[in-house]
């Protein structure tokens, strides 16, 4: 289905993920892209990072120009800061003392947790010298400072659209001395770009924290991850006679940590019945005691996943510890009506308001005082949802504004709207 655009725009995302291969904000650019029909009224083009040398650095694939810079190498961390001086652009970022300048330098080098100077510079040359004039807007898409921090310093003429798919300086994978410092790198952006799109939890978060005057700046936007197209009728199962449950994505210890899940499979899995499969995360990434029960892939591609959730018989979903991010995982198993098991952490886990209306899932609170009980929910769960399905229609009167042809046709409005 495609959308109705006021005009043609030239559209550029950046993205440090390797589009269209691997990463959440590849899989969200060929959402909004090809199953939202943002390429049928207008030109795309895509900056990437990537790491594989076979690659080309330009090719065009399904309509869509993609640029490919390598993320490694090149300049220094001291080198950053030179070029950043000579061009007097510390002031666009954010305004430094010289404790935290100092501070910052240090922390300049591929190991900082707020940007990596390698990859913005990277970015920002191939902006200004392979891409500058080509966009009407310039898109960067992330949950780090790298490609949107590439796209400010860049002199490039285009609008400049950034859209947030995860807290920046609330982000609890981040040092806490670095908070306010990433609160000021933030607000920069917010002041020197033309939008920002986000979420509705972070659009909220965003009003707490820099007051109401950023609201004209700042926009609700949703995952454009939920199609029922994707759904399906009739499947080939890993075997017929196992139950297999599947988990797709990535671990982070101690924010989306599997411990409690393994332990729930673990016991499930004395029969010799029931399996988890985990798609992402490979036996080494785990330090906990694993049955047989627990059948460890590591990485896949996007299209693999695709199939991978299809052929499940229950789709897993790892909560994070933070109650600002949501694994964008859910919303792609929304899709395909299969049952979903949702464990989350805490009692303010958007995904429980997601799954709110899913009537084929069980969301499961990780309590190891209740492990028990909350064991045998789950199995009674599996033994009543297995083979059961959501029908599209329900899914549609619910999530309709997640699906990729609403999110378009919103976006594409949008930005006629500012350029």
């Amino acid at each position: 289905m495609g959308i109705n655009s006021k005009r043609c725009l030239k559209i550029l995302f950046v993205t440090t993920d390797e589009y269209p291969y691997f990463g959440t904000t590849s899989n969200l650019i060929k959402k909004l892209v090809f199953d939202g029909g943002l390429i049928e009224n207008n030109q795309i083009g895509v900056l990437s990072l990537c790491n594989n040398y076979s690659l080309k650095n330009f090719e065009i694939e399904n309509g869509v120009k993609i640029y490919r810079t390598l993320s490694y190498g090149g300049i220094t961390g001291e080198k950053f800061w030179q070029e950043l001086d000579n061009h007097n652009m510390f002031e666009k970022i954010l305004p430094l003392t010289e404790k935290t300048l100092w501070w910052l330098y240090e922390k300049s080098g591929s190991e900082s947790r707020l940007f990596r100077p390698n990859n913005v510079f990277r970015l920002k040359q191939a902006l200004e010298r392979i891409i500058n004039g080509k966009y009407d807007v310039v898109v960067p898409i992330s949950g780090n400072y790298d490609a949107v921090i590439a796209v400010l310093l860049s002199n490039i003429s285009a609008k400049k659209v950034f859209w947030q798919v995860d807290p920046c300086s609330t982000n609890l994978t981040r040092l806490k001395r670095e908070k306010k410092l990433s609160e000021r790198i933030e607000k920069s952006i917010i002041d020197n770009f033309d939008a920002v799109l986000t979420d509705e939890i972070y659009y909220k978060e965003l009003l707490n924290i820099y007051g109401n005057s950023i609201a004209n700046k700042c926009h609700i936007f949703h995952m454009p991850l939920i199609d029922v197209t994707n759904s399906i009728n009739k499947r080939e199962s890993y075997n017929k006679e196992e139950i297999n449950c599947v988990f797709t994505g990535l671990i982070y210890l101690g924010i989306r940590d599997p411990g409690y899940t393994i332990k729930l499979f673990n016991e499930l899995g004395k029969g010799g019945k029931i399996k988890l499969h985990l798609y992402g995360p490979e036996r080494k990434d785990v330090p906990y005691e694993c049955s047989d029960a627990i059948v460890f892939h590591g990485k896949v591609n996007m299209d693999e996943a695709k199939q991978i959730i299809q052929n499940a018989d229950f789709l897993v979903n790892i909560g994070n510890k933070m109650s600002n991010q949501i694994p964008s995982k859910i919303y792609e198993y929304i899709s395909t009506g299969l049952p979903i098991i949702n464990i989350y952490k805490n009692s303010n886990c958007p995904s429980l308001k997601l799954v709110e209306k899913y009537t084929n899932s069980i969301s499961v609170f990780e309590d190891f005082d209740m492990f028990d009980s909350q064991l045998k929910c789950l199995d009674d769960f599996i033994k009543l949802h297995l083979n059961k399905y959501i029908d599209n229609k329900i899914i549609e009167k619910y999530y309709y504004y997640y699906f990729p042809q609403n999110v378009s046709k919103e976006f594409s409005t949008y930005l006629n709207s500012i350029i």
